[in-house]
């Protein structure tokens, strides 16, 4: 999907059949282990402070992620991958007791578990990564082409140093369509965009926590993350495991196991095979976690059908092991 189609696609309602309605592959097991991880979940209010790109020999973007009290939700670090390497990394707070999340060509979708009854305009968060010279700017001057051609009225753009916002209407009319729009740098020249969408009727509720969910977004800086400092421990030994796992080598990471650990891997070396197209990590909390659950959407030799690699992990304060790994379609 074209960069530009993305922006298109977030704006028109993604027909729910072509959209891979997967709750995070954990949330569908019955296992113990996940059961005390979502018990253990409880809403988590995050006011992320949105990092000023800063520039760190001359091309290496540095920040700190900030997260204090409240009760938007938990803690999604996501990593949307476009090719071999991953380029496009946010954290994000969802309530997953309202919303479940889906990605695909690169949209990452956050809508509400409840369905809305049929001719009912669509209600979604959805978030896609804009590279290249797409950067802020850029990105909304193609939307507001876009919003004009759909909506009936849209705003001025409010501008910050690192973002840049407006939002549309089709009137106040109880099922009238709304959106509000979010351009974020990516600190590489490009940005990501979210697109939150819902009717009047809706505003005072999923507008509001949509707006909330929006202000907790947060650029990840791959290797430069500096606070806090499980962010970047529990990505690096993600992809070492991960690594291990597609390649059957378990015995290189024995010191990221767990005593006791279960991995369920495909039994031989399929690294060669695998795309990895999206990574969520969710913790059981923010400031202090004690596990987290790890959902590696990949396929194989570019099958139509996605598979995921989904992982366990607890913390011991200094590091991250691994319990148990998974796979499941």
């Amino acid at each position: 999907m074209k960069q530009e189609e993305r922006l298109f696609a977030a704006l028109n309602n993604v027909d729910d059949q072509l959209l891979e309605r997967s709750e995070r592959p954990w949330k569908r097991r019955s296992w113990p282990a996940v059961i005390g991880v979502l018990a253990a979940c409880a809403a988590v209010l995050a006011a992320v402070c949105l990092p000023q790109p800063g520039r760190q020999d001359g091309n290496k973007p540095i920040q700190t992620l900030s997260f204090t009290g409240g009760e938007v939700g938990d803690l999604h670090l996501c990593s949307i991958q476009y090719g071999p390497k991953p380029n496009a990394s946010f954290a994000i707070y969802v309530n997953e007791n309202i919303y479940t999340t889906t990605e695909k060509d690169g949209i990452y979708t956050i809508r509400p578990i409840e369905a809305l009854p049929e001719g009912f305009p669509p209600i979604d968060l959805t978030i896609s990564h804009m590279e290249g010279r797409w950067n802020k700017a850029a990105a909304m001057e193609q939307v507001t082409r876009e919003l004009s051609e759909i909506y009936a009225q849209v705003s001025e753009v409010e501008e910050t140093e690192s973002t840049i916002s407006r939002s549309a209407s089709d009137g106040t009319d109880w099922n009238d369509a709304q959106v509000d729009v979010l351009c974020v740098d990516d600190g590489y020249g490009g940005s990501f965009v979210l697109i939150a969408r819902y009717f009047t009727e809706a505003a005072e509720g999923h507008g509001v926590r949509f707006r909330d969910m929006m202000n907790t977004f947060t650029v990840v800086y791959e290797g430069f993350t500096t606070s806090p400092a499980w962010v970047g421990e529990l990505q690096a030994a993600v992809e070492r495991l991960t690594e291990a796992i597609f390649s059957d080598r378990m015995d290189s990471v024995s010191d990221l196991l767990a005593e006791d650990a279960e991995v369920d891997g495909y039994g031989r070396d399929v690294s060669g095979d695998i795309s990895v197209t999206a990574i969520d990590y969710t913790p059981d909390d923010s400031q202090a976690p004690a596990s987290a659950i790890v959902s590696v959407k990949h396929t194989i030799n570019l099958e139509d059908s996605c598979n995921y690699l989904t992982m366990e992990l607890t913390y011991d304060g200094s590091r991250w092991l691994l319990a148990w790994a998974g796979l499941e379609k």
